[in-house]
């Protein structure tokens, strides 16, 4: 007996909505389209977003740690949380600090992740995947250098063109995802 997406009393099993899927997709890619047409407003937007996201956590984190029914409070949490709030505070009123820091840390991410991948690689357990693993370490390993190389002159668009791509790959995947479900509801 299946009972995964059926209604209870019903013997219909609901269509997922791939329309919907499909206009995210487009808008995804717009927005990608976008970010790379304007990388400079796409890397602003991105960091008050960070900002935002920042300050948002910190603040949450703060009163949960408050309003736990515990008779100890966790200090460190309500430090590392107000420690949160001044940080997204400051990115909020200095944008540019917040693509500089975000850009140093894509770039140094890129470049640690690769030298991790690489060694990965040299493990005996992934002998059969190793060619692999050593060219999209290569390809992480260039970007992040370029990145931090060409530091300061990529520090105002390298968020929004990163975004932008990510927005686009994102859009062309949910695209074939909603296609294949309407193919399959039909």
């Amino acid at each position: 007996m299946e009972l995964t997406g059926k209604i209870i009393g019903s013997d219909k099993v609901p269509k997922p909505r791939w329309w919907i899927l499909l206009l995210f997709a487009a808008l995804s890619i717009l927005a990608g389209a976008l970010a790379i047409g304007l990388p400079l407003v796409a890397s602003i937007a991105y960091s008050l977003f960070f900002g935002i996201l920042l300050a948002a956590i910190g603040i949450l984190q703060i009163v949960e740690v408050i309003t736990e029914q515990r008779d100890t409070k966790k200090w460190w949490d309500i430090g590392s949380g107000i420690l949160a709030v001044l940080a997204g505070g400051f990115i909020l009123l200095f944008p540019w600090a917040g693509i500089i820091s975000l850009t140093l840390l894509i770039g140094w991410f890129f470049v640690l992740d690769a030298s991790l991948r690489i060694w990965s690689a040299a493990q005996p357990e992934n002998s059969y995947k190793r060619g692999w693993i050593i060219a999209t370490s290569a390809l992480s390993l260039i970007l992040g250098l370029i990145i931090l190389i060409a530091l300061p002159e990529t520090w105002f668009y390298t968020l929004g063109l990163l975004w932008g791509v990510h927005s686009i790959f994102l859009g062309v995947a949910s695209g074939c995802v909603a296609f294949s479900l309407r193919e399959r509801n039909n």
